[in-house]
């Protein structure tokens, strides 16, 4: 989002401590169409921050899973059979 859009929309209303969601809401709803997407882009990455243990823990099932393919411990499945018809 570009400081210029959140500015306008920050500015628009006197911002302090009182304001809540639905102030910004009703702000951000008069933003023109492409700046209202900024504004839910940037909230979405916001939300969207790496967590580490987490990322560790995705790797070690993944290396898990592709061992006990390896393995022959677990059969793959087609990709038409899990998908079906797409």
């Amino acid at each position: 989002m570009t400081a210029s859009s959140a500015d306008r929309a920050i500015k628009s209303q006197e911002v302090d401590e009182s304001m809540n969601a639905k102030t910004l809401i009703d702000s951000a709803l008069k933003l023109p169409p492409a700046e209202r997407f900024e504004l839910i882009d940037e909230l979405l990455h916001s939300l969207d921050r790496p967590d580490p243990e987490i990322d560790r823990l995705w790797i070690e099932e993944a290396e898990r899973r592709l061992a006990a393919y390896r393995s022959g411990q677990v059969k793959g499945i087609p990709a038409e059979d899990v998908l079906g018809e797409f």
